[in-house]
């Protein structure tokens, strides 16, 4: 698996190719019968590293790309969540540029950033290659205006996990809540109304949307005391005595984190506590989050 913070020297454009002893019209062959991408003019990135990236890497990958081949770029949107390491549920082809709102070129379209926010930029290091992307805050004004609900509250609530100390959840709403008059505007508003910073993964965030969609508001990272200590659990229903927890596939890594997980939860279910856990697949869909809540009488 390819990290992100190393992406950068799959990258290769035609000079290093040229450089490492391929000729051009080599390089034009590889690219014909599928053995390299061209991610941006001259750039280039071997098929086999391509199919082992995550949609969001290869969405960086053009960045990186296209950060070589344009004049001064200021990355922007969902390009610069990309670049500040939010999650995302899908990826654009295209990378985002501030510039005229709407203008379009092969790969590129450039973005303006018109909220109320005044913009500043940052540059960002991976490997060799420096992007200059917007600033936290109007990347994600941009991804809150364009996205679906969904996907523009995973990229915010990511951003708080990723970035840490340098997002500050009030700066944000306070930004996300001003915007007015543009298209999104009642997304964004709407986003900063039900952000969170204590989700800690796509997986949470998504299924805390299904539970406010369905009229509960439960209370995040509770900690229950028992006879064994105190155990943080992602979500409860406080009145309902219910725990609400989402199962991500990193979760349980071993045969002895499944075992200890399987203690917790007995040591919780002796505190009077019941449990409902929900899957990706799950919260990915959410009449599945219903029915499970349904089962239990909750509904």
């Amino acid at each position: 698996m390819i990290d992100s913070q190393t992406l950068s020297r799959y990258v290769k454009s035609s000079w290093d190719l040229q450089r490492d002893g391929h000729p051009e019209h080599m390089i034009r062959r590889w690219h014909r019968q599928g053995d390299s991408i061209k991610l941006a003019p001259g750039q280039y990135i071997e098929s086999s590293a391509w199919n082992d990236l995550f949609p969001v890497q290869k969405h960086l990958a053009r960045v990186i790309a296209y950060s070589r081949t344009l004049h001064n770029p200021v990355f922007t949107h969902y390009s610069a969540a990309v670049a500040l390491s939010c999650a995302l549920l899908s990826a654009p082809h295209n990378v985002q540029v501030r510039g005229c709102g709407g203008a379009k070129r092969a790969g590129v379209v450039y973005r303006q950033d018109d909220s109320s926010v005044i913009s500043s930029t940052i540059t960002l290091r991976y490997g060799r290659d420096s992007l200059t992307v917007v600033d936290p805050i109007t990347a994600l004004i941009g991804c809150a205006r364009d996205a679906p609900i969904r996907e523009g509250l995973v990229i915010v609530e990511s951003a708080f996990q990723r970035l840490g100390a340098r997002l500050s959840y009030s700066r944000l709403h306070k930004a996300l809540s001003e915007v007015k008059r543009v298209r999104g505007a009642r997304k964004a508003r709407y986003i900063a109304d039900i952000m969170s910073p204590l989700s800690e993964s796509p997986a949470e965030t998504l299924a805390r949307l299904a539970f406010l969609d369905l009229g509960f508001n439960p209370v995040q990272q509770y900690e229950i005391p028992t006879h064994r200590g105190v155990y943080r659990v992602d979500a409860v229903l406080v009145k309902e005595r219910l725990v609400l927890e989402v199962d991500g596939a990193l979760k349980y890594q071993s045969g002895q984190d499944v075992l200890d997980e399987k203690v917790r939860e007995d040591v919780i279910r002796l505190e009077g506590w019941d449990f409902v856990r929900f899957t990706w697949d799950d919260v990915l869909h959410p009449a599945r989050v219903e029915r499970k809540l349904r089962r239990k009488g909750i509904i």
